[in-house]
């Protein structure tokens, strides 16, 4: 029988994003075989989850997604997850490990 671990996050852009994906990392080697889903808003930009540049905490993130497989489920053409006055981003993610697409609604 599988566990579900569920994992919500929100970062202010001036956060180090680097302790947090540490306690990240060592949830994922605890959990190696349960299903997870973390939902969070990382302040970090990339085009493999929106029409924006790279920025570093995109970068990091990146990287931290395919070193341990994880998949993004934020659809590239989705409308921004934060707007106002200053201009739009996305920057909020639902990432997984271990479902399969049919399993996400």
């Amino acid at each position: 029988m599988y566990k579900c671990v569920l994992l919500s996050l929100s970062l202010s852009l001036s956060e180090d994003l680097e302790p947090i994906l540490l306690t990240l990392d060592g949830i994922l080697n605890n959990h190696q075989d349960d299903l997870i889903v973390i939902n969070g808003d990382f302040n970090a930009k990339s085009p493999a989850w929106g029409p924006t540049r790279s920025d570093s905490r995109g970068l990091e993130l990146l990287n931290f997604v395919l070193r341990h497989h994880l998949d993004i489920r934020n659809d590239i053409d989705s409308p921004p997850t934060f707007e106002s006055t200053r201009g739009k981003s996305w920057i909020d993610l639902t990432i997984t490990k271990n479902f399969r697409r049919e399993q996400i609604v």
